[in-house]
């Protein structure tokens, strides 16, 4: 009996080692399965990190790409709006130019005819700017035309408009304005010019004016009456206004 108890007590020892054999190959087998897991995941997770760098940086690219575009397209709006300004303005006086006049003439052309308001054109003219060139040379002549237009631009209201009709012409539009207001700002005007300190000697300003509906109805009409004041205003002496209806009867 107690051989078979000892026998009993061999066999359970034996199957107790064998399973702890086991047990202990089977959690190897697990370890090195999870070691091989985790290497897997820490390659996964490279990758992943990999991937992120790439797409950050491509993203930075992206960005950079994008401001770019911003800049180029910001510096092509301002090239653009710069041409615009220059195909309007005269280039030796940085006021308006003629095309910019006839332009802006029609408008208001346009403006009065739809609210019924009046606006006066003045036509001015630098008197005895040839003789000024001739002795003092085009450099200085220059210089004139530029300081007239500076004290016409000066003088006048901020909506109106100042342009270099051409050579020594200029031209005045004068919004919502009649022929008494008007008088006013075309003899402010001939006043400033007179009074400007130019380098060689003074210089005058004669003007012609024309009030639309009244002596004009489009723009050419408006132009040549106006210039017929001008032309009433260098006849009578220079240095002076003149409206149309001042010398209607002699026109």
């Amino acid at each position: 009996m107690q051989s078979w108890v000892v026998v009993g007590a061999a066999i359970l020892l034996l199957l107790v080692l064998v399973r702890e054999i086991i047990t202990n190959r089977e959690s190897r087998r697990l370890v090195r399965s999870l070691r091989d897991a985790y290497r897997v995941l820490e390659e996964k997770n490279d990758q992943v990190l990999d991937h992120t760098a790439q797409l950050e940086q491509l993203n930075d690219e992206l960005q950079a790409v994008q401001s770019e575009l911003i800049r180029n397209n910001r510096e092509l709006v301002e090239s653009r709006s710069l041409w615009e300004r220059l195909a309007i303005t005269d280039n030796m006086t940085g006021i308006a130019n003629h095309r910019a006049f006839q332009a802006r003439l029609r408008e208001e052309i346009a403006r009065a005819q739809r609210y019924d308001y009046p606006f006066v054109l003045l036509m001015c003219d630098v008197d005895n700017f040839k003789p000024y060139n001739d002795t003092y040379g085009h450099p200085a002549g220059d210089e004139v035309l530029k300081e007239v237009a500076a004290v016409m631009r000066e003088t006048v209201r901020e909506g109106d408009l100042v342009a270099r009709y051409g050579g020594e012409e200029f031209a005045a539009i004068l919004p919502q304005t009649d022929s008494a207001h008007a008088r006013i700002v075309a003899g402010r005007i001939r006043e400033a010019v007179r009074r400007h300190g130019f380098a060689h000697r003074d210089v005058t300003l004669s003007i012609g004016a024309a009030e639309y509906s009244i002596d004009g109805s489009d723009a050419e009409t408006l132009i040549f009456r106006a210039d017929q004041a001008l032309f009433a205003a260098k006849r009578a002496g220079r240095d002076r206004v003149v409206f149309v209806q001042d010398v209607a009867s002699r026109i």
